[in-house]
């Protein structure tokens, strides 16, 4: 059951990255003054805030690893 639990959310989570990406890249409206420039910061600022987010997670982690030397 929690494999295929898990298997939904994945498929769930690439789905939503897709359709942003697609959103943000074909369907937003050009801005008036930079034209279609604009619409690559639908995508570059999101995968900043993903990126900072999976250091933070690896460095909790890493920490947590050498304080208990513990693999679960």
């Amino acid at each position: 059951m929690t494999s295929m639990r898990a298997r939904l959310l994945d498929l769930t989570a690439v789905m939503l990255v897709l359709l942003g990406g697609v959103v943000g890249l074909a369907v937003a409206p050009p801005d008036r003054l930079q034209g279609d420039l604009q619409r690559l910061m639908y995508v570059h600022v999101p995968t900043a805030w993903v990126a900072y987010l999976a250091f933070g997670v690896t460095l909790v982690c890493s920490v947590a690893w050498l304080r208990t030397r513990r693999h679960d």
